[in-house]
């Protein structure tokens, strides 16, 4: 693996691309990139690109929140959800399973305490 190879992988990485899209970018095969990065003992925060140690992608809990707010398009969508015990209307990431805005809800709905329309 060439040294130009190497840099392109950790820069289309920090940029937050999947290792199957990375391999497709610079002609490699996925096994090839995934491997690299179990190499890897030195890592670069994807935010603030200072080097870090270990498997971490961002050095802080700072770092990673910035990244995800100016990066919305990488996350998955949340949708929003009312609650089927008290009425609430909360967020969550979509799953045709999830009724509840809390385990208290879930709990009430367990025992017949449920539904905010009684």
């Amino acid at each position: 693996m060439k040294q130009s190879q190497k840099e392109k992988i950790i820069e289309l990485r920090n940029d937050g691309l999947t290792y199957k899209e990375i391999a497709n970018a610079v002609n490699l095969s996925e096994s090839a990139v995934k491997s690299f990065f179990s190499r890897k003992n030195k890592a670069v925060c994807a935010m603030c690109k200072v080097e870090i140690t270990g498997k971490k992608r961002f050095c802080s809990d700072e770092c990673r929140m910035l990244w995800w707010r100016k990066h919305p398009h990488k996350t998955a969508k949340m949708t929003e959800i009312t609650c089927a015990v008290c009425g609430k209307k909360f967020y969550s990431y979509p799953s045709k399973h999830r009724k509840y805005c809390s385990k208290k809800c879930y709990g009430k709905s367990c025992r017949g305490e449920n539904y905010h329309d009684k």
